[in-house]
């Protein structure tokens, strides 16, 4: 009796299924950080953009009064806990609140696609990290959503035993 062989289906190559690895992950992100941050300074003409955008302006407000003990005239209107950071970061690194802030933003935004990389894949980190223009705003701008995620998915994250 004479076998057969057949020849296996062909299938579409793993490379066009498998997700992006970790370093384009990030390479996407810095490449979206410049795009985004070119966009905005040739329509802008100026990076004080990210101290009137969003709520920034109220946040910085009560950093500025957290460094000077100063609360006179000061409408507190958020969570007290982004300015004492922004305050802090300011006081360390020896700069102004506005640069603080917008740092605390980007370090947020690269840890929530980090984070929602290392729980859900680089592919939904991704989807996540570059196809809501409202997240690239408050990521490159700044905005407290980013360390809000960044804190709510590290809670999320057990520690592996190494």
């Amino acid at each position: 009796m004479t076998r057969v062989q057949t020849e296996e289906p062909r299938t579409v190559s793993r490379a066009v299924h498998a997700g992006p690895e970790w370093r384009e992950l990030f390479l996407l992100l810095v490449v979206s950080f410049v795009v985004f941050w070119t966009s905005t300074f040739l329509l802008h003409k100026s990076t004080d953009f990210v101290g009137h955008y969003g709520d920034n302006a109220a946040y910085l407000d009560v950093a500025n009064a957290i460094l000077h003990w100063d609360f006179h005239d000061l409408q507190v209107q958020h969570f007290m806990g982004y300015p004492y950071l922004i305050a802090v970061v300011s006081l360390l690194f020896r700069v102004p609140t506005g640069v603080a802030l917008w740092v605390i933003a980007v370090a947020g935004g690269v840890a929530s696609v980090w984070l929602t990389a290392r729980l859900f894949g680089t592919t939904a980190a991704g989807y996540f990290a570059f196809t809501n223009f409202a997240w690239l705003q408050v990521s490159y701008l700044g905005g407290s959503e980013p360390l809000a995620l960044a804190l709510g998915l590290g809670s999320l994250c057990r520690r592996t035993a190494g």
